[in-house]
């Protein structure tokens, strides 16, 4: 036995094909919707899969640009005038010949018979920006790989303190 309200609600209410045509209809009205936004004012849910990839790819350049600076400067006790120096074969294929330089920027001769070069066998272009890495002479800072990329990485850090 069934209340007489009871009754009144089912007649009045929907049934369940009614709410499914509901939730389809509003579904694809909410998709149709969504895809008309351009994408530039979409909520972003993070930082896409391109640009940790591109990140990741610059954390590991950086990586091998420093390492194979201090290494030259280990074999040589002179850090590389410009960073293509790394790619150098001989010492005499330096940008100037025989010469690096020392923590202080000043010239340092080079022994041919110290120098292992090359210590890189291509200078990657910065990921991000698609520009050549900036590399430090100045006084204190010789021998500093950075990113040439303007802008905040996905961990909140500018790319140029990488």
């Amino acid at each position: 036995m069934v209340p007489d309200r009871m009754k009144n609600l089912t007649r009045n209410g929907f049934t369940n094909s009614g709410w499914l045509l509901l939730v389809a209809g509003l579904t694809v009205t909410v998709g149709v919707g969504y895809s008309l936004i351009p994408r530039s004012q979409k909520i972003s849910l993070g930082p896409s899969t391109e640009l940790l990839s591109k990140e990741k790819q610059l954390k590991e350049d950086l990586y091998h640009l420093r390492s194979a600076s201090y290494k030259c400067m280990l074999d040589t006790n002179g850090f590389p005038r410009q960073l293509k120096d790394v790619t150098a074969k001989t010492s005499h294929e330096l940008s100037t010949p025989n010469t690096l330089i020392d923590g202080y920027g000043n010239k340092v001769e080079v022994d041919a018979k110290k120098f292992k070069g090359p210590y890189l066998k291509d200078l990657p272009k910065d990921p991000i920006s698609g520009l050549d890495y900036k590399y430090s002479i100045a006084p204190g800072y010789v021998g500093n790989v950075n990113s040439s990329a303007d802008g905040v990485g996905s961990d909140g850090r500018p790319y140029s303190g990488w």
